[in-house]
């Protein structure tokens, strides 16, 4: 007896074939070296809030010696100096999107049953060709990243001093006083005190939580990519990144690739 896909698994999987079915596997240069990046969230969104922990970032390019269509998705994880986002270690799952979603599919082929990340899929796959077909639409140069607050209890928010770089320049740029930048920066979410987290990284151990700000962070951006290991990954303030590498290899169809 054969599974019956519902409409919206019917409805993805009519939407892949027009989209991506015709498309093949060929890449011009300009194709090549476009990144489509996109999101999901595992948690609850609160204020536009939701914790670092549940925001997974997601990669769509192709390659010459990877999958023709990769879609990869990264986590993030507290580490004592901020946040580390990506990398082998913090690899969700690897896809390639130009294999046909199936139910149930496992290994490189999409899940028709995770309809979230197959749409996913498709809508970056579809702003990516854009950008490539219309080249005057405006491809950023750098991966756009969301703010991070670090949220801390009230007895110990008011003993909190900032530090760093970047509050030093944001301080020359506002033409505050180094206190009154920091007092009208913070701000109140779920019982706790948060305030930028580049600038209170310092205070690390005392965090309760880490919380990614969704709402000036583009639902789809597309990156122009000369080299991976330097357009995809890096650090900023109190973050390092890495959404190139990949803890997967392209080989048995069967290998589960996924922990969502």
């Amino acid at each position: 007896m054969h599974a019956t896909l519902s409409d919206t698994s019917s409805d993805l999987l009519e939407r892949w074939r027009r989209q991506l079915a015709i498309q093949g596997s060929k890449n011009n240069q300009r194709r090549l070296r476009l990144a489509a990046l996109g999101y999901l969230v595992s948690g609850p969104i609160r204020h536009a809030l939701v914790q670092v922990e549940h925001l997974i970032l997601v990669v769509l390019r192709a390659g010459q010696s990877e999958p023709p269509l990769r879609l990869t998705g990264y986590t993030a994880k507290r580490v004592e100096w901020g946040v580390d986002w990506g990398g082998p270690k913090c690899n969700r799952f690897a896809k390639d999107l130009m294999l046909e979603p199936r139910p149930g599919a496992r290994g490189w082929r999409l899940d028709l049953a995770r309809g979230e990340l197959v749409l996913l899929g498709l809508r970056l796959a579809h702003e990516r060709e854009r950008h490539c077909r219309i080249r005057q639409l405006p491809v950023k140069r750098r991966v756009e990243l969301p703010r991070l607050w670090a949220g801390f209890r009230s007895s110990v928010a008011g003993d909190l001093n900032a530090d760093g770089p970047e509050f030093d320049a944001a301080c020359r740029q506002s033409g505050k006083t180094p206190r009154q930048l920091f007092a009208d920066a913070r701000r109140h979410e779920q019982g706790l005190t948060l305030f930028p987290l580049e600038w209170v990284s310092n205070h690390w151990e005392q965090a309760v939580t880490v919380f990614a700000d969704l709402d000036r962070l583009p639902k789809r951006q597309v990156i122009w990519v000369n080299d991976p290991e330097q357009d995809l990954a890096g650090y900023r303030g109190a973050v390092h990144f890495d959404l190139n590498e990949c803890r997967f290899t392209h080989g048995r169809q069967d290998r589960q690739l996924t922990t969502i």
